[in-house]
């Protein structure tokens, strides 16, 4: 990794535990979404795609 890479990640980093994750409840964080929600996000149903 470069440093300008490394860089971006730490920026990123900040960003998301700054702007995002304390918008997460906590009972959701670090939770496996289902076989179902997955699905769902994918667009996938009873048919298929």
């Amino acid at each position: 990794m470069t440093a300008i890479e490394g860089d971006r990640a730490q920026r990123l980093r900040g960003f998301l535990e700054r702007e995002m994750w304390p918008k997460i409840p906590r009972s959701e964080r670090g939770r496996r979404l289902t076989r179902k929600e997955e699905d769902a996000i994918l667009g996938y149903g009873k048919d298929g795609v």
